[in-house]
């Protein structure tokens, strides 16, 4: 789903929104924009964005669901 084997653009309308939900697929984008097209941090920020906040989001469901015990 991120475009990895099968482009993004040739798939159903349907599965571009459900790959947008994944983070595989932001940086996937990023990856090709450095190595293909020697793009520049600007041409990356949305793909950036997406994936900070999947981290932050990340970190914050792990925080919530982490429980120090002494057993």
């Amino acid at each position: 789903m991120s475009g990895f084997m099968f482009p993004y653009e040739a798939m159903p309308r349907g599965a571009q929104w459900l790959a947008e939900c994944l983070p595989a697929t932001h940086f996937m984008r990023a990856v090709r924009g450095v190595v293909l097209r020697a793009a520049e941090v600007r041409d990356l920020v949305e793909d950036l964005l997406w994936l900070a906040s999947f981290s932050v989001v990340g970190l914050i469901v792990a925080s919530w669901r982490f429980h120090k015990r002494l057993d």
